[in-house]
């Protein structure tokens, strides 16, 4: 008789399952492998694998909440350790995923109420004094943030675009890749590339642009950056951020980040009564109801005369 192999534990799958998250982006497999490190390995690793149940994973993160980690944090290590247990069912180790269904039980996700009102977003009157400041304190990068508060371009994307992108005839920009903190150069968070309106005075400030770094010299070729560092690679994350924390501060803001022009841009719209279903095209968002569920306090609630319509007649 041959001998019975010995179960497989928790921590020797994730290390075989690490290893086929390599083609993931950097970032995912860098969370990934920092959740099982810290927080998952030291408490199951050396659990059998197929005797995992659901209140082992229950256990552990009521334990991590206890702990005092943040819900966030607390649901991204749920999220790893259901996203590694799905593959073990896939490989057929398992014939469920023990992980499934657990994190409602936590109320781990967030309710739409609590994501609209964690999102940090400008009022106009805020927007226009940083894009002034930032004009002054950084004049390089103004034009960056500037682009980012009329697109609703997260700062990976902005820092990816290519002069190929822009088609200020027809208003349109188009969002292909996306920049790693590595300068690395990845797929839009979609996975998929998405097309942007342009309004008219975007179209001219980029056809401005063009025509400025031509007259100094800089090549402003289809394929190059459209926001070239001085060495011709993109401009980095870290430069990017630093820039606006210093305008930040010089405008008397606090709390604000990058992507708070991205939810500038979404919340601006959706106050002035645009299509929650044309923001989320803007956006790239994959549903309508993450637009609503993140941004839902900024919708109108009240259309004065609209029931108006009710009685017209032909």
């Amino acid at each position: 008789m041959k001998p019975r192999r010995n179960p497989v534990t928790l921590a020797e799958y994730a290390q075989r399952w690490l290893k086929l998250c390599a083609s993931l982006k950097p970032g995912t497999q860098e969370g990934y492998e920092q959740k099982l490190r810290k927080h998952i390995l030291p408490t199951l690793g050396q659990r059998k694998l197929r005797e995992l149940t659901r209140g082992n994973v229950r256990s552990l993160l009521a334990e991590k909440l206890q702990a005092g980690l943040s819900r966030d944090t607390v649901r991204l290590i749920h999220a790893t350790l259901r996203a590694m247990l799905a593959a073990a069912v896939e490989d057929e180790i398992l014939k469920a995923n023990p992980a499934s269904g657990v994190g409602r039980s936590l109320r781990l996700g967030a309710s739409k109420g609590e994501r609209s009102e964690s999102i940090k977003a400008m009022t106009r009157e805020q927007l226009e004094a940083f894009l002034e400041q930032a004009l002054h304190v950084v004049p390089g990068f103004q034009i960056l943030f500037w682009l980012m508060s009329r697109t609703g371009l997260r700062l990976s994307e902005a820092l990816a675009l290519k002069w190929q992108d822009v088609d200020v005839i027809n208003g349109r920009l188009r969002v292909e890749r996306a920049l790693g903190r590595d300068l690395a150069v990845t797929t839009p968070k979609s996975g998929h590339g998405r097309s942007v309106d342009l309004s008219v005075s975007a179209s001219d400030e980029l056809m401005a642009l063009g025509k400025l770094r031509c007259s100094m010299g800089y090549k402003t070729g289809p394929h190059d950056w459209l926001f070239p560092s001085s060495d011709g690679r993109p401009l980095s994350h870290e430069a990017a951020q630093a820039a606006f924390r210093k305008a930040r501060a010089v405008a008397g803001l606090q709390g604000f980040t990058p992507h708070s022009l991205r939810h500038t841009y979404a919340s601006i719209l959706l106050a002035e009564g645009v299509s929650p279903a044309y923001v989320q095209e803007q956006l790239g968002h994959s549903s309508i109801e993450l637009t609503v569920g993140t941004y839902g306090r900024w919708l109108r609630k009240k259309a004065p005369g609209a029931l108006d319509v009710l009685e017209a007649r032909p």
